[in-house]
């Protein structure tokens, strides 16, 4: 895939019969060896990441309208540009499922987390003693078959995007949160008075849907009409919603002949409707981020192995992050829900300038060159994980972008000065 003036940005890193190479305009590609005169050149599969950081705006969730297959994929605020197309997009779902335990009933299509991992019942009944582990199809605890959906989280690949950009097309990888498939917004609301209360008036829709403790701007529109008068009020408010089944809203109606007024033993009839303005959805999601390679921000530049992982870095839109593959599953870059140790791991270089990465190396700890200095990774005894990466710098030495070598107890590169 690559044109001649890229040959000399190539590099690579190889173990056993397959070898890795990264270049920052394309996507990694692996040379594999399956036979004598069987040699194939394969792109890295964009299953599972590695993915940008989460999302922390709240106004901004997504929701779908499928959990499988060809989905599309909807959001509150445009978010889904034409660079995003190619690249993953992760979505989780918002907040812990119910935990696996044993000797529960559960019926048809519940949802169990367990080991980190979240599992849809494919039988009903009571469940056995044996904990679901599995990372994929079907699986019995002895009482129930469970099937495995996601570790809390899932994938899809962007094909499409809208001209909006308040939604994209997608082509699922790994199965998506079965609580962020939704319609869409609940716009209007209807309310009828149900008491009249110190002046106030009470209202309520039932069964509006909108999730305990959310909380929106809303435009609240109600009509009155008592004794043959009619009369209107539009006001503007902040409702927090805090039963799932039932929406309260407080309000004293203001007349044309002035003031709040309430008057007991007289009939006050009133509908109306609140329309969100900017809600979270039922079922959507504010916890997403897209996948760090792609044409948004180009892909890895530096590959290496260290302790059991696949070691990327160097893509020019992330220029200073290091993404390792989960232990021993060099093409899977999951996580867990909750993070695991062994779990596909994510490090941004925090320093006072921008110093791209340049190579990477595996000499007890990390190496990693940058244009300014160089850093290690872990501290070379301690398997690394979420809770060890430690990140250092050691010299203020600046690295050409030439893959650095390993020459008895000393690592080799070229200074970024020549």
């Amino acid at each position: 895939p690559y044109a001649y003036d890229e040959v000399g940005a190539l590099n690579y890193t190889q173990s056993a019969d397959v070898m890795t190479i990264v270049h920052p305009n394309h996507l990694p590609h692996a040379v594999k060896r399956y036979g004598v005169t069987d040699w194939r050149i394969e792109p890295h599969a964009m299953n599972s990441g590695p993915f940008e950081a989460l999302n922390t705006d709240k106004s901004k969730a997504v929701w779908i309208n499928t959990d499988t297959g060809n989905i599309t994929m909807y959001c509150t605020q445009p978010i889904f540009t034409e660079d995003r197309i190619g690249g993953l997009f992760y979505l989780a779902q918002d907040g812990f499922s119910q935990p696996w335990e044993t000797g529960k009933a559960v019926a048809v299509g519940d949802v169990r987390r367990s080991d980190g991992k979240y599992y849809e019942a494919a039988t009903a009944g009571t469940t056995g003693t044996l904990r679901p582990t599995h990372l994929a199809d079907l699986w019995s605890d002895g009482g129930v078959v469970w099937r495995y959906r996601n570790n809390g989280y899932g994938v899809a690949l962007i094909t499409a995007v809208a001209a909006d950009g308040l939604s994209c097309s997608a082509e699922v990888k790994t199965t998506m949160p079965k609580s962020a498939v939704t319609t869409g917004y609940g716009t209007a609301i209807t309310l009828s008075a149900v008491s009249a209360i110190g002046g106030n008036l009470a209202l309520e829709s039932v069964g509006h849907g909108v999730p305990a403790g959310t909380e929106a701007k809303a435009l609240i529109d109600f009509v009155y009409t008592f004794s043959g008068s009619y009369h209107r009020a539009i006001i503007t408010d902040t409702i927090r919603y805090y039963d799932p089944n039932k929406l309260e809203v407080m309000h004293t109606p203001f007349f044309s002949d002035g003031g709040p007024y309430y008057a007991p033993g007289f009939t006050l009839f009133i509908s109306g409707t609140v329309q969100l303005e900017g809600a979270v959805l039922v079922g959507a999601s504010d916890l997403w981020a897209f996948g760090a390679w792609g044409p948004h921000n180009g892909y890895p530049s530096c590959v290496t192995y260290h302790q059991g992982r696949r070691c990327y870095a160097g893509a020019p839109g992330l220029p200073q992050t290091v993404w390792m593959s989960r232990s021993d599953l060099y093409d899977d870059f999951s996580v867990s829900s909750p993070l695991q140790e062994d779990d596909a791991q994510t490090v941004t270089l925090v320093s006072g300038e921008i110093n791209p990465i340049k190579g990477l190396l595996s000499m007890g700890r990390l190496l990693v060159f940058t244009s300014g200095a160089y850093w290690t990774l872990g501290d070379g005894k301690t398997p690394i994980g979420a809770s060890t990466l430690l990140p250092e710098i050691q010299s203020y030495v600046g690295a050409y972008p030439l893959q650095p070598l390993g020459i008895a107890e000393s690592a080799l590169f070229v200074h970024d000065g020549g």
